[in-house]
């Protein structure tokens, strides 16, 4: 089976949805112009993808079977195969989509706690290195306290 375009394929999702798979021809004219649907028609009865359900017929005065309008088209088994198929690649293509959102959601999320990490980080770096600072600077007064509080 030959690629198809998004829209054909719309249609063709839409013959399976409806009632024996068969959608009349009515119905199929008010989805699309006239040209459209003799070119949409022509290729999906020359894929394979449906075909001929009910024909309008009428006997000729000499007896000769006429073929004219068909009534309705019907999807074939053959296409229910691909719809299907052309549904799990859907399927597999939002699931891929909706993990990648969740990638980048966890992504995020842990890129806010690395930073709200790396703040506390600097946040406690600074403080110790003040105290150290003020330690180092007034080791003799400190060292002379400490000794003050054991005698």
């Amino acid at each position: 089976m030959s690629y198809i375009s998004p829209q054909t394929l719309k249609l063709l999702r839409r013959f399976r949805s409806a009632r024996n798979r068969t959608l009349p021809v009515y119905q199929l004219r008010e989805l699309m112009p006239d040209e459209e649907y003799r070119h949409r028609m022509d290729i999906l009865l020359g894929e394979g993808y449906i075909e001929l359900a009910d024909v309008f017929s009428s006997r000729k005065s000499n007896g000769a079977l006429f073929l004219g309008e068909p009534k309705a088209y019907r999807l074939t088994t053959a296409d229910i195969d691909y719809l299907s198929m052309c549904d799990q690649k859907d399927q597999e293509k939002a699931d891929k989509k909706r993990i990648e959102e969740q990638d980048k959601a966890q992504a995020k999320e842990d890129k806010i706690k690395d930073r709200r990490h790396d703040y506390h980080v600097a946040a406690f770096g600074a403080v110790l290195g003040a105290v150290l600072t003020l330690l180092v600077e007034h080791f003799d007064q400190v060292a002379a306290w400490l000794i003050s509080l054991f005698h």
